[in-house]
């Protein structure tokens, strides 16, 4: 999962330069340490997996774990380093006992932003970035239950400072683990320490399953495509779905790394892979729709995976059962099916539409290693064939 996380860190190089300010730029470079670390790799690490072709982005990440400013940048580069605290709130309510200490800091092209730390018991819950005035727009929004109070700067730094010296990952919301490397950074806690506090690897709660939720999805699917039982789809299995099936176990029988993965996911252990080899094809077809492990993943990723509904995947996959082979597939493209399909009831409202797609695409390396997506990332007619049968039996598994 390292090494594709550095070629999706890659993919998306081009990102802090096209950014207005250099705290967006910040935000963005601590995200990525903290997804990387959270994957298991070292905060000190990452910049040197990604230099030689992205050298900007390299020199952002070393400047928020080693605090070494990069020397040639955008416009805004000289903000990096001058960012000044200038006033400070604490916002509280009667109904809970956590506290938000939010600091907001100028630098010197006058631009403004507002970092917010969420406090209970002396340690950190949240942690978030955003626009200057944060305090007033909080107390717009709820002027009836939120207490707002004016800070000494020294004061609010100081208990932001302790705060951050205490964290514990697993204390912290998905967004605020992304945020912390900004936070130690900009308030001068010793990142290395602090960070290797974390622990990696913070694991989203899996829910246990609707055995109701999986009997009508399986049902759904049956009917809507007129799927038979193991004995006819063995029987009526087209030659390009055993080609793709052996080309999934060479792979994993040489050792690769993504087919491993899904192994993982799906809860198979590395000594049954000699078992149903038909079985375990279906079975990493299927990995997220009934997935048994996601730490692999940061968890920001774990938790939209996981608001993916079965209605989602059975949008998704009767969708691609009725498509043309050589179709384009991506998050966007899943999105619409998932709408189009007349056995799905409900719609996914625009304003989520690309968080479902991202949350898909996550996902998409299990299709291209199974033979369901070309390397282009196109439908193959063997995916067309796999997909629903798949489904079906991570829907029927007892």
């Amino acid at each position: 999962m390292l090494a594709r996380f550095v070629e999706e860190l890659l993919e998306a190089a081009h990102v802090p330069e096209s950014l207005d300010e250099a705290a967006q730029a910040e935000a963005w470079a601590s995200s990525a340490v903290a997804e990387w670390m959270e994957l298991g790799g070292r905060g000190d690490d990452l910049a040197s997996h990604i230099e030689d072709t992205a050298p900007f982005p390299a020199a952002l990440i070393r400047w928020i774990v080693e605090g070494t400013a990069p020397t040639v940048g955008p416009d805004w580069l000289a903000d990096l380093t001058e960012q000044q605290a200038t006033q400070a709130w604490e916002l509280s309510s009667g109904t809970s006992d956590e506290v938000a200490l939010i600091v907001e800091f100028e630098a010197p092209s006058t631009a403004r932003h507002a970092m917010s730390i969420t406090v209970a018991d002396g340690r950190p819950t949240d942690c978030s970035v955003g626009p200057a005035g944060l305090a007033e727009a909080a107390t717009e929004d709820d002027a009836d239950t939120m207490d707002v109070r004016a800070l000494e700067l020294d004061e609010a730094l100081d208990r932001v400072r302790s705060a951050l010296g205490q964290l514990q990952a697993d204390e912290l919301t998905v967004n605020g683990r992304l945020n912390v490397p900004l936070a130690l950074r900009r308030f001068g806690v010793t990142p290395t320490a602090a960070l290797a506090s974390t622990g990696g690897h913070p694991s989203v709660p899996i829910p246990p399953r609707d055995p109701d939720d999986d009997a009508w999805a399986a049902d759904l699917l049956t009917s809507a495509l007129r799927l038979h039982g193991a004995a006819e789809n063995a029987a009526d299995e087209p030659a390009v779905v055993a080609e793709s099936r052996a080309e999934f176990l060479a792979r994993l029988d040489e050792g690769d790394a993504d087919a491993r993965t899904l192994l993982d996911v799906c809860g198979v252990p590395s000594d049954a892979a000699a078992a149903d080899r038909t079985d375990l094809h279906l079975r990493a077809v299927a990995a997220y729709l009934r997935p048994d492990d996601l730490s692999m993943h940061p968890a920001p990723t774990q938790q939209a995976i996981l608001e993916l509904e079965w209605a989602d995947w059975l949008g998704a996959t009767i969708g691609l059962s009725r498509s043309t082979a050589g179709i384009d597939v991506d998050g966007a493209a899943l999105v619409q099916l998932i709408n189009r399909c007349p056995e799905i009831t409900t719609t996914i409202p625009k304003q989520d539409a690309a968080r479902i797609g991202w949350a898909f695409e996550q996902t998409l390396y299990a299709w291209a290693v199974t033979g369901v997506l070309d390397d282009a990332g196109a439908l193959t007619e063997a995916g067309r064939w796999l997909l629903p049968r798949a489904a079906l039996a991570a829907w029927t598994v007892g």
